[in-house]
């Protein structure tokens, strides 16, 4: 019996890698959260939000203050990752790192992709085509922002790029349709920005809206989050744009004064918004793209505590549609147990 022990303990131990994936499934939430300055070390979480459940990924340096990301295919995270602009001294903070990182959602090792050098305050991150990262830094309290080209393997950079209207670029989307990338920056522009050139071209404009992150509808058209808990509804192809949603709508779920921060889609009709002017919610829309209207609100999740609960700041959100494959060194484990049983129920059949 001793010799076919082997292999039913390396089975067991096996399935613990394999159960610990399931906590970030395809379709779930990935949510990065900062700390009150101070406390500078984020996190990164999974949310489900059909169970309404939240599970922490990861919560240790480098991140600092971790915002906007994206999914690779082999299911790993891409975080901007920023720190606290230093308004008095017109500096990053010292002793505080940007960074563009990768993060392994199942084992939570996080690799630096690129940190500081041309990083000033990376707050968004889409991934091209060719597998490049399209970075936008929203630069210093002066200054307009850029956008860049970085080399997901070696973490060079390829290209560097503003425009004259572009003021502290704050979100950005990549059509996973078209390909077309969107951006918005704080002043309220919405711009294009082309993916082999880094060519900027303004759109349209929310005005004093303050966009903070958009999304791409099925049918092309861009839903807008902003500053001041509004939602817009903007056509790319004319710059159009209408306001479909306003948090001191009477009645609403949403409270007045809330802070929309990012956001993303749950299904084709629905999407999800962080807000951090609260007690971290994460607030779910019914979205009707035939009429561009906004039929439903609801709470996705609430942690009741004011500046203190697990979402502290919520500021980024992600789908996760990737379908990673297990680690090979997990794969090996589990092949060696299911021989090692095969075996051992030959020999009792023999029996």
């Amino acid at each position: 019996m001793r010799k076919y022990l082997f292999p039913i303990v390396a089975l067991f131990a096996a399935l613990p890698c394999i159960a610990s994936a399931a906590s970030l499934n395809p379709g779930d939430l990935v949510i990065s959260e900062i700390l009150p300055y101070g406390n500078e070390t984020g996190s990164i979480y999974a949310f489900d939000p059909n169970t309404k459940i939240l599970t922490e990924i990861v919560h240790k340096a480098p991140l600092n203050n971790p915002e906007k990301m994206a999914i690779t295919s082999d299911g790993k995270i891409i975080v901007a990752d920023w720190y606290a602009w230093d308004t008095v001294a017109n500096a990053t903070a010292p002793g505080h790192d940007r960074g563009i990182y990768s993060i392994d959602p199942f084992t939570g090792t996080i690799t630096t992709i690129l940190k500081n050098g041309p990083l000033v305050t990376p707050v968004g991150v889409v991934i091209a085509s060719n597998g490049d990262l399209i970075v936008i830094d929203h630069g210093t309290n002066a200054a307009q922002g850029k956008v860049l080209r970085i080399d997901r393997a070696t973490g060079v950079v390829l290209g560097t790029t503003t425009h004259s209207s572009l003021w502290s670029p704050q979100g950005i989307v990549r059509d996973k349709n078209s390909g077309k990338i969107y951006m918005c920056d704080q002043n309220g522009n919405v711009f294009s920005i082309n993916e082999s050139t880094l060519a900027i071209t303004k759109i349209g404009s929310l005005g004093g809206a303050q966009p903070q992150d958009l999304i791409v509808t099925e049918n092309g058209k861009l839903l807008i989050s902003t500053l001041l808990g509004t939602i817009y509804l903007m056509d790319p192809a004319n710059g159009n744009s209408t306001r479909i949603f306003n948090d001191d709508t009477a009645g609403d779920v949403v409270p007045s004064g809330s802070s929309f921060d990012s956001l993303e889609w749950i299904d084709r009709d629905t999407f999800a918004v962080v807000n951090h002017f609260s007690a971290g919610d994460i607030f779910g829309f019914d979205f009707d793209a035939a009429t561009g209207s906004i039929t439903k609100s609801e709470v996705l999740y609430n942690d009741g505590i004011v500046y203190g609960g697990p979402l502290y700041i919520p500021l980024g959100i992600e789908r996760y549609d990737a379908n990673p494959v297990p680690e090979p060194g997990t794969l090996v484990l589990l092949g060696s147990g299911l021989f090692g049983l095969a075996g051992y129920g030959r020999k009792k059949l023999g029996k």
